[in-house]
């Protein structure tokens, strides 16, 4: 049971939200036309969505990441991205600044394709 300090407070009811599309794997997989529209959608209009019924276990997937983050600086910098023409690879918190006040980033990220095991400087 969570301490009381873990228990995040209630969303503030006048901050606007934007709507999430929730997706069922299951259905795109069935090739369900109504879902497969939803998808389309989702990723042309909102650029995001939920996906359930994906059927991922949680618990290995949170080691995983677990494991892909404690990778050592050093070694994680090897995949930096580009300088902003390339967003593959590992991005160190407080690489992009966020306001006009010059505030950096609070946010690790590794953004990864399949483009990325293949030669990029074939790309258009």
């Amino acid at each position: 049971m969570p301490s009381i300090s873990q228990i995040p407070p209630p969303f503030p009811e006048h901050l606007p939200t934007a709507g999430l599309t929730i997706l069922d794997f299951d259905l795109l997989l069935q090739g369900d036309a109504g879902e497969t529209e939803l998808l389309y959608t989702a990723c042309h209009e909102k650029g995001f969505f939920y996906l359930k019924n994906h059927h991922v276990d949680r618990e290995s997937a949170f080691n995983f990441a677990k494991e892909l983050y404690d990778i050592p600086l050093e070694e994680k910098e090897k995949y930096a991205m580009g300088d902003g023409v390339n967003y593959l690879g590992y991005k160190r918190i407080g690489e992009f600044v966020i306001d006009s006040k010059g505030t950096p980033d609070s946010q690790e990220t590794w953004n990864v394709s399949l483009l990325s095991s293949l030669d990029l400087s074939m790309q258009c």
